[in-house]
């Protein structure tokens, strides 16, 4: 995707029937050249609202990201390769 600066909160669809990714197990995102700023949802308690079944997260190539999420709140999450 080249040219993406931001994945915010819209990308989850919060609030709508098949929202969260719920059977999401494997995430990787990569070659994201122009991307900056990665927006995870949060309940006023802290928890993750999304991907409840994901276990795997890599990020490749986002030399430009200025931070990784907070996805050690994401409790089923095993494995973390940022490169």
């Amino acid at each position: 995707m080249d040219g993406l600066k931001c994945i915010g909160t819209e990308f989850y669809k919060i609030g709508t029937a098949d929202n969260s990714f719920p059977r999401l197990i494997n995430l990787e995102i990569c070659e994201m050249d122009e991307l900056m700023e990665w927006v995870l949802p949060f309940e006023r308690t802290g928890i993750l609202q999304i991907m409840p079944r994901l276990r795997k997260l890599g990020i490749w190539w986002a030399p430009k990201l200025k931070a990784a999420p907070a996805v050690w709140k994401l409790e089923s999450l095993e494995e973390l390769h940022i490169c």
